[in-house]
């Protein structure tokens, strides 16, 4: 019985994928959970010092691994899915703020 062991781009990618995900929904939580009164919260400071800087480290990483064997279109489908998560989070933020 053989275990095909996985990538280290492989296990790369489905952090950022998960962290990516994670960024995105604690975003589209409304604004008295990220904020306190004059600074952010401990959850708005952990988004903004830790989730995404590490997102935007991942995502360059990923982007040199996908240019160096020429995987352009993984490339553009992870900028698009990039754009699209944080598009949503401010989208259902905003909306939730609206009501």
């Amino acid at each position: 019985m053989t275990h095909k062991r996985k990538s280290n781009k492989e296990n790369l990618n489905r952090i950022f994928i998960i962290l990516l995900t994670i960024s995105g929904i604690i975003y589209s939580l409304p604004s008295k959970f990220l904020i306190k009164v004059y600074s952010p919260s401990f959850l708005g400071w952990f988004l903004i010092v830790f989730l995404i800087p590490l997102i935007l480290i991942i995502l360059v990483w990923l982007s040199i691994l996908d240019l160096k064997k020429n995987k352009v279109k993984l490339l553009i489908k992870r900028i698009f899915i990039t754009i699209i998560i944080f598009s949503l989070s401010f989208g259902i933020k905003y909306l939730i703020k609206s009501f």
